[in-house]
């Protein structure tokens, strides 16, 4: 199955798109879409996605759940920088032509209580017999809150709000294995504490506007 959405001026992706189970190419070229919802990680067997000619700032790091991609096209956009989470694709073609990569300031913050509350929480619903699994379902607030969690680039442990954000140049051959020569790209690289920036040696770099 495919569809084509191209050359609509459209600002969201039609949140029906991502119940398709079965949709194998999506092209959303030549609109206006700032973002990717959640949700498009359910769109499991995806194997080509066409963005090209958007205003997309970033890819959403969900778009790691299209486990299936092989094309991906985001060519021409605002100033895409690509999640960290997308070395774990297995897509072989990417396209990121005309794009300024790196007009982005590392963004930080403290940790404050509710992200140390949200990692117990969090740790505990990978325990399936654990009774927060069962409480949640009675709260959709907290579960909506849940579903933004991210995984550190260092630690790949679960976490809600970033401490610190960084980028690391890599070969879009060498390190996400694309037969096509897409050059050296930024990946985003989100850091959950103190501790994981001073583990070891790592290439994390922070960018700053010209």
């Amino acid at each position: 199955m495919w569809l084509s959405l191209a050359r609509n001026q459209l600002t969201v992706l039609p949140p029906e798109i991502v119940s398709l189970d079965e949709l194998r190419e999506l092209n959303m070229s030549d609109n206006l879409l700032t973002l990717l919802p959640n949700e498009i990680s359910h769109l499991k067997k995806l194997k080509k996605l066409y963005l090209q000619k958007n205003k997309l700032p970033r890819l959403n790091h969900n778009i790691e759940g299209c486990v299936a991609l092989l094309v991906l096209d985001v060519s021409v956009n605002e100033r895409v920088s690509f999640p960290y989470e997308i070395k774990y694709l297995s897509q072989n073609e990417l396209y990121c032509e005309a794009n300024p990569l790196l007009q982005e300031l590392p963004v930080s913050s403290e940790q404050e209580d509710e992200e140390a509350a949200a990692r117990i929480v969090l740790k505990s619903l990978k325990d399936r017999t654990s009774r927060s699994r069962v409480l949640l379902k009675f709260h959709p607030e907290l579960r909506k809150s849940l579903a933004a969690t991210r995984k550190g680039a260092v630690c790949r442990e679960s976490f809600l709000n970033t401490w610190l954000e960084c980028v690391q140049f890599v070969s879009s051959r060498k390190v996400l294995g694309v037969k096509n020569n897409a050059g050296v790209i930024p990946l985003r690289v989100l850091l959950c504490s103190y501790r994981c920036f001073n583990v070891g040696t790592h290439n994390y770099y922070g960018v700053a506007l010209p």
